[in-house]
């Protein structure tokens, strides 16, 4: 047991000082690509020009969520943020969430038209002072129609000459399609900011990898140019799946007692990736299945049995490690999304459990079981251990 303990402690067998692909949005780890930049400027602008309403829209992974926490740690002393990371919620349950981030109890049975009354107050009171609010809006693609409405109507509380807050929408592309939908239309005439973070392109892949491996200490490893290529054919240049393929790759190499990165490494790990395994079995068996016409039970059937070999069936070594380690919370689909600005997990379920760690917001975590309040997760100590933590219900988002 020793012996695999000292094969998975990869940074001590390359020398890094820190996990060079680790998935929590760190400051430090930023990666100045151009869409980022862009994306970075353009809301910048629009926030300084005072426009009402601004949109970004990128898939998931494509690096939101640091990008939210850099925009908001240079915004200027006269913005006040309150950010919302957006389930379901009624338009009375936003306007509640909106309070509390500006530290304003309101009781639970309070009705819609009280809680707008609180609002207007405290936003006129901010005006006073010299402040603007600035309502940041992210996983924008949950919210309800009457919810997106109800934020055009906050939007038209102003003095005599000028508005008295600006709300930023962070979403996935299918939230610009809702924002299409039939009675938002007042909304989108507002709408003067709209950017999309597009994922990276194949050189700026590469250029990503080598950046982070600088930050962590080691600029030098060797990644064979047919491995380069392989990490953007699976990951299509999103930064989530880049960091997940290249820390398992790592780990691969490591097991392998490999200084060098070669497309067989990288093959290696991504067959430990249920997430990256996906693509590739559409692709290869998909018009096989579909030209068997022994009706549903036998396709399902079928498709099973082909997941469970392309998964399952690995080489020796580490890969076997991994696939028998495929653990329940691993095969659910059920994350859980940090939607304050710091949380803390536990080592149980009650505030009595001693700190395992810190979340920030928009943090995702794989979801392993629910206790009342509380829910368990995965997470990962320094050493990249992977741990189970405890984390209150009322401090996340669950999405399937």
């Amino acid at each position: 047991m020793e012996q695999a303990s000292n094969h998975l402690d990869y940074l001590n067998y390359f020398g890094f000082r820190e996990h060079p692909f680790k998935l929590l949005p760190d400051p430090s780890f930023f990666f100045p690509a151009k869409p980022h930049l862009r994306a970075k400027e353009v809301l910048v602008f629009g926030i300084n020009r005072g426009e009402g309403f601004l949109v970004l829209t990128g898939e998931a992974g494509t690096g939101k969520s640091l990008l939210l926490r850099m925009f908001i740690d240079e915004l200027p002393p006269d913005k006040v943020t309150a950010v919302v990371v957006a389930p379901t919620v009624s338009p009375r349950g936003l306007l509640k969430l909106i309070l509390e981030e500006i530290n304003i109890n309101v009781e639970n049975d309070c009705e819609t038209a009280f809680l707008f009354k609180k609002f207007e107050k405290a936003i006129i009171e901010l005006a006073a002072e010299g402040k603007e609010l600035v309502i940041i809006i992210d996983e924008a693609q949950n919210l309800p129609i009457e919810t997106i409405e109800q934020l055009r109507l906050l939007s038209n509380i102003e003095t005599g000459k000028k508005k008295l807050l600006q709300i930023l929408l962070l979403g996935q592309p299918e939230l610009n399609d809702i924002l299409k939908s039939k009675g938002l239309g007042q909304l989108v005439q507002r709408i003067t900011v709209n950017e999309h973070l597009r994922p990276l392109n194949k050189s700026e892949t590469q250029e990503y990898i080598t950046f982070r491996l600088n930050k962590a200490g080691r600029g030098d490893i060797e990644i064979t140019s047919s491995a380069l290529n392989c990490v953007f054919n699976y990951t299509k240049g999103i930064p989530r799946l880049i960091n997940k393929l290249m820390d398992r790759a790592l780990l691969v190499a490591a097991s392998k007692r490999c200084k060098r990165i070669t497309k067989e490494i990288i093959k290696n790990a991504r067959e430990t990736l249920p997430e990256l395994l996906t693509e590739k079995s559409n692709k290869s068996y998909l018009p096989i299945l579909f030209s068997l016409v022994l009706g549903f039970t036998l396709f399902f059937l079928g498709l099973n049995l082909i997941i469970q070999k392309n998964i399952f069936h690995s080489p020796k070594g580490i890969l076997n490690i991994f696939k028998s380690n495929f653990s329940s919370e691993e095969k659910k689909s059920q994350v859980a999304i940090i939607r304050v600005k710091r949380a803390i997990v536990r080592e149980g379920p009650g505030r009595m459990f001693p700190q395992l760690t810190t979340a920030a917001l928009g943090d995702r975590f794989n979801v392993v079981n629910e206790r009342e309040s509380w829910v368990e997760i995965t997470v990962f100590d320094a050493k990249g251990n992977k741990k189970h933590g405890w984390i209150r219900k009322d401090l996340i988002i669950l999405e399937n």
